[in-house]
């Protein structure tokens, strides 16, 4: 069995592995934390943009609708006016 006196001596001996290994998993867990922040950062900014898309795109829908309404429109008064073009030619003919 080992002697206390040994124990210490080894302790004594591996603090500077074990104090080594402590500081790298700071390290680790700073820059986990960093890289969550900075994750949860982006995702953030990531719904916003998607949010402002999504009204965006709810708007261009809109007038899209809009816009299919005054082409239709459109077409009645150039189907009237050709039939009314075409009687005129009709009647000088």
């Amino acid at each position: 069995m080992m002697e206390i006196s040994e124990i210490y001596a080894a302790v004594i001996a591996a603090a500077p592995a074990i104090t080594a290994v402590i500081g790298i998993l700071v390290s680790l867990i700073v820059g986990i934390k960093k890289v969550k922040n900075t994750t949860d950062s982006t995702l953030s900014e990531v719904k916003r943009s998607n949010a402002e898309i999504a009204h965006n795109v709810e708007k261009l829908v809109q007038r899209n609708i809009e816009l299919e309404e005054e082409n239709k429109e459109l077409k009645r008064e150039l189907r009237t006016t050709l039939a009314y073009l075409k009687k005129v030619k009709d009647k000088e003919d």
